[in-house]
C-alpha cells in the first residue's frame, strides 16, 4: 500500500510550523549572541577584537560599550 503525499493545505501547515520553529531558534541564538557580546565587554575585550569577531562595525560596538556600566552590565540590549 503506497502512502499518498499530504494535501497542499497540510503541506502549508507543516511549512508554517517549521518556519515558526526556525524563527524561535533564530531569536534564541540572537539573545545568546547579545549576551556573549555583553559578557565580552564585561571581561574587558577590546572593541576592535569584538568588531573582527562579530562583524559589527567598531563604531557601533563603541556605542554599545558606552551603555555597559559596572552597575548594569548585561542588562542592556544590542540593537537589532
Amino acid at each position: 500500500m503506497s502512502e499518498s503525499s499530504p494535501s497542499p493545505i497540510k503541506q502549508i501547515m507543516i511549512a508554517a510550523a517549521d518556519l515558526e520553529q526556525a524563527e524561535f531558534e533564530r531569536d534564541r541564538v540572537a539573545l545568546l549572541y547579545r549576551d556573549l557580546v555583553l559578557q565580552a565587554f564585561g571581561a574587558g575585550e577590546e572593541p576592535a577584537a569584538l568588531a573582527e569577531a562579530t562583524g559589527i562595525p567598531e563604531a557601533e560596538l563603541l556605542r554599545i560599550s558606552a551603555l555597559v556600566t559596572p552597575a548594569g552590565r548585561g542588562r542592556e540590549t544590542l540593537p537589532r
